[in-house]
């Protein structure tokens, strides 16, 4: 395995880790607002942050996917780069 593809997947890793662990961190954040009644809501958070509740919502969706979509990416500029060597070898 050569030490670009051993890098790549290092830092694949690196990225699914920390969204796992920001994922999480916004579930458990979402977990508690849901779990405290709507008075205590009302008096510890400011209408701002409340109006913003469903992109908050929102964000954690996509934030959900992430690890897929980046996955996804990873794969296709790995066989972009590929495809690019084994072409580049023909043109040379």
């Amino acid at each position: 395995m050569s030490n670009s593809k051993m890098a790549s997947e290092g830092t694949t890793a690196k990225v699914a880790e920390r969204l796992s662990q920001t994922v999480l961190s916004v579930y458990t954040l979402t977990d508690l607002i849901r779990s405290v009644s709507p008075i205590e809501v009302d008096s510890n958070l400011s209408k701002e942050l409340l109006a913003k509740a469903s992109n908050i919502k929102n964000t954690g969706i996509l934030l959900r996917q992430m690890p897929s979509v980046i996955a996804a990416l990873d794969a296709h500029s790995d066989k972009s780069i590929r495809r690019y060597h084994f072409c580049s070898h023909f043109i040379t």
